[in-house]
């Protein structure tokens, strides 16, 4: 659950009001004209994210609504308020990369599970804490003393253990919201909480159906907060987020263009530095801070709440190959303010 005390982390929240997408220059004969473009380039001047700020920042509503405007089936959502068309977007705070998929083709080419455009996605599996070379290399290019260095890691792991508690805190209330209004789009999840429900009170007349049938419904719903159990290796705890690598249109077959996350570094000068062409992956232990929303989801396998990524990641810092091959080379340049 979310800690009552929590407070803003307002070292990050403003980090995404920095940032623009900008349009691809268009040189070819079928360009716009210069009327065209100027208006289009006073539309991306002018377009900011229209969200950031930890989940702590507001405190989000849950409601039911259409799933779209398109849409009518009902779903549960988060929303920075009833009245806002959004839902509410937040901002991780900064995290280890455990695994991901950032690259332009999302995980088409995974040598592991290969998939095709319409069903690929853009992923991140985040997992708590701070490495080593990431204390190194703040230690190596920053003034700061023990102490210093102390407290910026307390602040970093206070603002992952604050997010994993608002992400399931919020999980939970939604799913308790989907099961107070019966959505149908769970209506086969609460058929088999209530067939185990009834079954367990064949054993015990005391059992209150309803209340057991709703705490097996949260018990066996997943959140993007989870195990992960590898074929090699020890379980562990991450998080994760998702992102369509396009949309298809399923009346006329048509699909979007690629919705590729932009990836930002910090500029030298101060503001953003769009390094999306030039990263073709984002390596596990690399710390980055990105965008998400909640929503849910079912299917034959498994129902709750998944986490969607937004449209901007930023890589804080990329370790290097040092430590691991033993060689001098430098760690990449990095600048302590990109953190903030």
């Amino acid at each position: 659950m979310a800690r009552s005390d929590a407070k803003p982390n307002t070292h990050n929240s403003n980090m995404f009001q920095q940032l623009k997408r900008s349009a691809p220059n268009d040189t070819n004969s079928t360009s716009p004209t210069a009327s065209e473009t100027d208006a289009k380039k006073a539309r991306v001047e002018t377009k900011q994210p229209l969200f950031f700020g930890p989940f702590s920042s507001t405190v989000p509503e849950v409601v039911i609504e259409p799933q779209s405007d398109k849409k009518a089936d009902l779903t549960v959502k988060l929303k920075k308020d009833a009245a806002s068309p959004y839902e509410k977007n937040a901002d991780t705070g900064l995290f280890l990369v455990k695994h991901s998929h950032l690259g332009p083709d999302a995980n088409i080419n995974d040598r592991f599970h290969p998939q095709t455009p319409d069903t690929a996605k853009f992923q991140v599996i985040l997992v708590k804490g701070v490495t080593d070379q990431f204390m190194s290399d703040v230690a190596e290019k920053s003034s700061m003393n023990e102490d210093e260095l102390a407290a910026m890691k307390k602040s970093i792991l206070d603002a992952q253990d604050e997010f994993i508690d608002n992400v399931i805190a919020y999980s939970e209330k939604m799913l308790r919201a989907a099961w107070d209004a019966k959505l149908p789009l769970f209506s086969s999840d609460f058929k088999k909480a209530t067939a185990y429900a009834k079954k367990e009170a064949k054993k015990n007349p005391d059992v209150n159906i309803e209340k057991l049938a709703e705490e097996r419904f949260l018990e066996n719903a997943r959140t993007p907060w989870n195990e992960v159990c590898p074929e090699d290796g020890e379980p562990y705890m991450a998080f994760k987020a998702t992102r369509k690598y396009q949309f298809t249109n399923k009346q006329t077959g048509e699909t979007s263009g690629v919705r590729r996350p932009t990836i930002w570094k910090k500029a030298p000068g101060g503001g953003y530095i769009d390094i999306s062409e030039d990263t073709k992956f984002v390596g596990s232990n690399s710390l980055v801070y990105t965008q998400v929303s909640l929503s849910a989801y079912t299917s034959p396998v498994c129902y709750g709440i998944k986490a969607n990524m937004g449209y901007n990641v930023i890589l804080a810092h990329k370790p290097s190959k040092k430590q691991s091959t033993g060689t001098t080379s430098s760690a990449p340049e990095f600048k302590f303010d990109a953190l903030f």
